[in-house]
């Protein structure tokens, strides 16, 4: 059974989350291997024709807090903070969209150095079919 924490809504994240906790930060390597593989962002399937995309960032250290900045409409465009991944270098952020969303979004890392803008395209069909 996967122990789920509050804050991780994605089921990919909580199993990592689990895993991190069981077997340790060997399953981080497997993670970004995976999400090499597939690319970014995570779409998982919901209901009522919404899915969980969760947005991530592979932290080289340097990182102080990352960054989402889109429009999800009602707030506006804004930033929207991730949370780092507890013993891991996941920063990540999920949220709830409809699954017919089409959106572009940006990370911004923000270090005691530098902020650096990368402009990302959400290159996965949240609707497959």
């Amino acid at each position: 059974m996967i122990s789920k924490t509050p804050n991780i809504l994605s089921p990919r994240l909580q199993r990592l989350y689990s895993d991190l906790q069981n077997i340790g930060s060997s399953v981080l390597r497997e993670f970004w291997v995976e999400i090499e593989q597939q690319g970014t962002a995570i779409i998982e399937p919901g209901t009522d024709d919404y899915s969980m995309v969760t947005f991530l960032w592979r932290d080289d250290g340097s990182a102080r807090n990352v960054a989402v900045i889109q429009d999800w409409g009602a707030d506006g465009i804004r930033e929207h903070h991730k949370t780092l991944l507890s013993n891991s270098d996941v920063w990540y952020l999920s949220r709830r969209m409809r699954s017919d969303t089409r959106t572009t979004y940006q990370l911004s890392p923000s270090s005691c150095i530098a902020v650096v803008t990368i402009p990302v395209v959400l290159s996965s069909h949240l609707h497959k079919g």
